[in-house]
């Protein structure tokens, strides 16, 4: 059994069925021999997502429906950030030359490294983070 840990971007193309994921991606997140995961932090995200944009709100009523989907199926765990991740972020070299600021994102490369996932992520910013033991798969959209 392969862990996985999904970016928010990757969530977002689950939710609303974008067409955005690599076939490898789709194959991953098809896989029901693979352990999910997504971080509390995404949690966040995904919710000022739903406020935000009103075709969301058409598709889900509400957030728990929304994550109700994600749990019910494809099994998603949720990651809450304790002191051991905390410590990883805090030793995180910054992609700076890219301006990468995001502490969201480096919770959750901090969650992907400390817990020893592979992270998926459309995200052109995080292949950066590899030579600090990030271990990725970069959907290329």
């Amino acid at each position: 059994m392969q862990r996985y840990l999904l970016d928010t971007n990757i969530l977002m193309y689950i939710l609303n069925d974008t067409g955005e994921m690599t076939s490898e991606v789709e194959d991953i997140v098809g896989d029901f021999g693979n352990r999910l995961f997504m971080s509390a932090a995404s949690i966040r995200e995904l919710v000022a997502n739903w406020c935000k944009y009103a075709y969301m709100q058409k598709q889900w009523r509400t957030p728990d429906l929304m994550f109700e989907y994600l749990y019910d199926n494809y099994f998603i765990d949720i990651l809450y950030p304790h002191r051991e991740h905390y410590h990883t972020f805090i030793h995180l070299e910054w992609n700076i030359e890219e301006n990468h600021r995001d502490t969201t994102d480096l919770i959750i490369i901090a969650h992907a490294i400390t817990e020893k996932l592979t992270l998926i992520s459309s995200d052109r910013k995080f292949p950066f983070y590899r030579n600090q033991g990030l271990n990725l798969i970069y959907n290329r959209k």
